[in-house]
């Protein structure tokens, strides 16, 4: 259901359509932009929490004084109480006023303070009875928040000591020495590819007021990678395909990182391939990211369209800026820039006719990851939004002219994303997921590639990918239940919904019906070991039946299986 009104209408505009009138009517269903969709990784998994940074602070002796001694405390004074509302202290300190308080529970009182404080996220702060003269009944406690003091790397990681010790330095800059400043940096270091969750130990620093710190960071895989087989191809392009990711963690000792992946069908005169080849690398030490991409997509048709010569191929480029406007355990928040330059072309030989155009897009997006128990539990949800502005020119004049005719999707376009994705835990063994994304276009219609796909295996999955348009939501939902454990791979049965709906903005240039919904439900198996890692799904269509090219049955069975390394 994409717009590939460009290249149809120029095939039968330029003299073939009466001599070549059978072609004609058999136009391939399928251009580059269903090619893209086809080769694009799967629906990425839900954020797994990272693992709760180790803080070991080096505990202090207790002040004791003889017992036996009381003193009559009418009130007390505070000193050096920062970052807090006072009169919430004294308000802790209300049970002990007015009254005769041995040493031991001067030292109580004193302790309720430095609660207080560690509490809100001040990890050194300590409330302290100094020396004095509290003949009048006013006794002073003095409160020492804390600041950072010096750090102590030891690196055994793939990160060099320069880059961490710049994360570090970020965390110095806070006014105090507080839980959510240090796991902040010990957060941006574990992000970082090469480097694990650090450890750290606190100890009284040199200086007065303030604490040293002893980093311990560890090294992560310098290699992680996957290969793969799926039957999820399109039938004109090979269902059966392979697949092969490599990432290379830290290869400049940077916090950096290079990415390598491809897929090719089974067919090597006809079919699919496609590669992308990506750089991410820090930008700053307080989380800015820059990741440059390039990828190439190319097909040619075969079964009932060999003889027509159809191909396509794209190539596009990518630069995106992300930085964590929030880093913590429970949630973060990430801001986004990307911008894309695609460069699409599809051609049919056969008809001497091809169509070729070019599209600048600029997306801004925020994706919130957060991890909470609710009513015991555990439930993990990812929320992403984005707005996209974009441009697409067509080389051709002809061409734009019957752009400008039919489907209208020459020129400026702007578009808005919305997604939320989400896990529970009901018991140990069963577990509900669920998704729902939503596009809306904000400027008509849209080229096949800016559209949103309802079908294929992260849609309706008994329909093939390719069932597209402008406008819509998707909706997939699904209930496992987790079977014993053999030879080390945990294992899954699952049952699963779908129902989407799509629509093109503007359908007055055609007399089809405009809106495709799709709903089907069905069958899933998943396994996953350290190595091993697979997922079988059977579906089945509800509700009427949409007439597919492709398709030839309402039931359909996907198969994937991986190799982790």
């Amino acid at each position: 259901m994409t717009c590939r009104g460009v290249l149809v209408i120029s095939a039968l505009s330029i003299g073939y359509f009466s001599s070549r009138n059978a072609l004609a009517q058999a136009l391939p269903d399928y251009d580059i932009s269903d090619a893209i969709r086809d080769s694009a990784p799967p629906k990425a998994p839900l954020p797994q929490e990272a693992p709760k940074p180790q803080i070991i602070q080096q505990e202090e002796l207790p002040f004791t004084l003889p017992e036996g001694r009381k003193l009559f405390v009418r009130d007390f004074r505070l000193e050096g109480a920062e970052f807090v509302d006072e009169a919430e202290l004294l308000a802790l300190l209300a049970p002990y006023r007015n009254r005769d308080l041995s040493m031991a529970e001067i030292v109580e009182a004193a302790n309720q303070i430095t609660l207080y404080y560690r509490n809100h996220g001040y990890l050194v702060a300590r409330a302290y009875v100094p020396r004095q003269n509290a003949s009048d009944g006013v006794l002073s406690i003095r409160v020492i928040v804390g600041k950072y003091g010096k750090f102590q790397l030891n690196n055994q990681s793939l990160v060099n000591d320069r880059v961490l010790y710049a994360i570090l330095d970020q965390a110095r800059e806070s006014s105090a020495l507080t839980r959510d400043s240090l796991e902040r940096a010990m957060l941006l270091i574990y992000d970082l590819p090469g480097a694990e969750m650090p450890t750290v130990t606190i100890a009284p620093g040199e200086d007065f007021g303030t604490s040293d710190f002893d980093v311990n960071v560890e090294s992560s895989k310098r290699l992680n990678g996957y290969l793969l087989y799926d039957n999820h191809g399109s039938r004109y392009t090979g269902k059966n395909r392979m697949s092969f990711g490599l990432d290379i963690a830290s290869p400049l000792g940077w916090g950096d990182s290079l990415s390598i992946s491809g897929m090719s069908s089974e067919r090597k005169s006809q079919g699919l391939e496609s590669g992308r080849l990506a750089y991410s690398f820090p930008l700053s030490s307080n989380g800015l990211r820059a990741t440059l991409a390039a990828s190439r997509t190319s097909y040619e048709l075969g079964e009932e369209y060999s003889d027509l010569d159809a191909s396509g191929i794209s190539e596009i480029f990518e630069a995106t800026l992300s930085y964590p406007l929030i880093r913590t355990r429970q949630k973060s928040l990430y801001l986004s820039l990307n911008l894309a330059r695609k460069s699409l072309r599809d051609e049919i030989k056969q008809l001497d006719t091809s169509t070729s155009r070019n599209i600048k897009v600029t997306r801004l997006g925020l994706q919130q990851d957060s991890f909470t128990n609710l009513l015991g539990f555990n439930i993990v949800t990812t929320v992403s939004g984005g707005v996209s502005f974009g441009r697409l020119d067509i080389d051709n004049r002809e061409d734009r002219a019957f752009n400008r005719a039919g489907v209208d999707t020459l020129g400026e376009f702007s578009k808005l994303n919305l997604s939320w994705y989400g896990s529970m835990a009901f018991t140990n063994a069963l577990t509900g997921l669920a998704s729902l994304t939503l596009q809306k276009s904000l400027s008509g219609n849209l080229d096949g590639s800016e559209q949103m796909s309802i079908s294929g295996t992260s849609g309706v999955k008994s329909y093939p990918e390719g069932i597209s348009a402008d406008s819509g939501y998707l909706f997939n939902g699904e209930l496992r239940h987790a079977l014993p454990g053999l030879l080390g791979i945990e294992h899954s049965l699952g049952v699963f919904f779908d129902i989407g709906r799509v629509y093109q903005e503007n359908a007055g240039y055609t007399t089809e019906h405009n809106g495709t919904k799709l709903k089907d439900a069905g069958l899933s198996y998943n396994l996953g070991s350290k190595y091993l890692f697979g997922r079988m799904m059977l579906a089945h269509t509800l509700g009427a039946q949409e007439n597919i090219s492709e398709r030839k049955s309402q039931s359909r069975l996907l198969a994937q299986f991986g190799l982790r390394f």
